[in-house]
């Protein structure tokens, strides 16, 4: 046992002794041979040799300036062409924007071949891609790179604060598994888009892969209406984002949900925020797999879009669907003066077997539209829910204007239809939205927000 222990240290002191830190700074005057600042690789096509554990940090200028890196395609005959090398498992290589004040400013990456750094082409893994410079903020962007690419198999990879800016396309993962999105932004203006992301997820249990902290605006002009996210598989997460998208004016044929999932296991989508989606915000349909085992969808607002949480059997799932253990709680959607979208179901409208074992809709808020609706779902309790009209709902929240984006959906000293209503779910989650303990005993409030009597009230209440 002492010289297994020895030979374990020593193993650990090399690993740890060869992870080397390098340099990328475009207006480096040096040597150009990445091993300082002074004497950094000026461009990313002239970082080599590295190896597993090693960091890279990329040059911004100094604090609020800005360096541009050229990242073509390949097949160019003019440098910039750049494909990150990839580590091993339990020993990532890391691209990073620079942390000191000289270094930390906005490293701006032009030109199609972000595609094959971003975008998967040669398959990378065990790798992070990070513009978090310790504050927090994207000190990574993206310009002149309107086609995200299509993707390849990503695994054990980490994409973090990028401010991808206008695409006309999406980030596509096509297989994942260990993948981390979060943190980014983009701004969606394609005409013939799918979805903005595509993703098929291979994890055994939960949170081995996410999107998280992310803000996507898909705005009219995006005229094929593509879905947000079709992401499905297995052992992943969504949560704390924003999703934005329209409600009207599609291409004929098409529309627009925020996440689209086709079955599988272990799925929690929970503490997002969509709006403005012109079909369902949250959509779990069996088409792919024949249901959902382990979804739950908790902790979500959802505001103005043509419908909010549908999980079930549609006309082209397969012939036996089955669904277990699926959580759909602590919702709020609200469609404002709109009477006709479905804001909750969970159910059959096929005439397709169908299973539903384990499950529960509990604590969701519906305000106008049609709630809570179970066709062939006999098995499947309603638990504590609240329906309200717009005009009852004004009386609840700190701030409510029927369907917009403007309400503010905390509670209110006199919502006692909510205060204290809920069932305590804290078996499955234990935060609201916000992040806020719920309590381990006793009723919880209904909605998205537990109501804290000395909470601090936010700019614009």
């Amino acid at each position: 046992m002492k010289l297994l222990f020895i030979w374990v240290c020593i193993f650990t002191s090399i690993s740890l002794a060869s992870a080397r830190t390098f340099y990328v700074d475009a207006s480096a005057a040096g040597v150009r041979n990445g091993t300082s600042w002074e004497d950094a690789w000026i461009s990313m096509d002239a970082i080599s040799g590295l190896s597993p554990g090693d960091v890279v940090y990329i040059s911004g200028g100094a604090s609020g300036s800005s360096l541009t890196y050229r990242v073509n395609s390949l097949g160019t005959n003019y440098p910039g062409i750049f494909v990150p090398k990839s580590g091993t498992p339990g020993n990532r290589i890391t691209y990073q924007i620079g942390q000191d004040a000289a270094h930390n400013g906005t490293a701006i990456f032009s030109g199609y071949g972000i595609w094959y750094w971003l975008s998967g082409n040669g398959s990378p893994h065990d790798i992070v891609i990070s513009g978090d410079a310790g504050d927090k903020k994207m000190h990574f962007a993206i310009t002149n790179y309107p086609v995200m690419g299509d993707g390849s198999t990503f695994t054990n990879v980490r994409i973090a604060y990028i401010n991808c800016g206008v695409l006309r396309g999406g980030m596509n993962f096509n297989p994942a598994s260990g993948l981390e999105f979060d943190h980014n932004y983009m701004y969606i203006v394609a005409t013939n888009l799918d979805a903005v992301s595509l993703g098929s997820f291979a994890g055994t249990n939960w949170g081995n892969s996410s999107m998280h902290h992310c803000t996507i605006f898909v705005p009219n002009n995006a005229g094929s209406g593509p879905d947000i996210l079709d992401w499905v598989g297995s052992g992943f997460d969504i949560y704390d984002n924003v999703f934005i998208g329209y409600s009207a004016n599609y291409n004929s044929g098409f529309h627009m949900d925020g996440w689209q999932g086709q079955g599988g296991r272990f799925i929690r989508v929970y503490n997002n925020y969509m709006a403005n989606i012109g079909n369902y915000a949250i959509y779990g349909d069996s088409t792919m797999s024949g249901g959902f085992t382990n979804l739950w969808i908790y902790n979500n607002v959802l505001v103005n879009n043509g419908g909010g949480i549908v999980v079930g059997v549609d006309p082209w799932s397969p012939p036996t669907s089955r669904f277990d253990n699926v959580i759909i709680a602590n919702n709020l959607v609200d469609s404002g003066n709109v009477s006709s979208g479905q804001n909750f179901a969970f159910g059959n409208i096929t005439t397709h077997a169908a299973y539903f074992t384990n499950s529960l809709l509990a604590n969701n808020i519906n305000i106008g539209g049609q709630a809570f609706y179970l066709p062939g779902n006999s098995n499947t309790p309603l638990l504590r829910n609240a329906n309200f009209t717009p005009s009852q709902a004004s009386n609840s929240f700190v701030y409510y204007n029927a369907g917009s984006t403007n309400s503010r959906f905390h509670l209110r000293a006199n919502a006692s239809t909510l205060i204290d209503k809920g069932t305590n779910l804290n078996s499955f989650f234990k935060t609201d939205k916000d992040g806020v303990t719920r309590s381990s005993a006793g009723p919880w409030d209904i909605g998205a927000h537990r109501y804290l009597r000395l909470r601090v009230v936010q700019p614009g209440e």
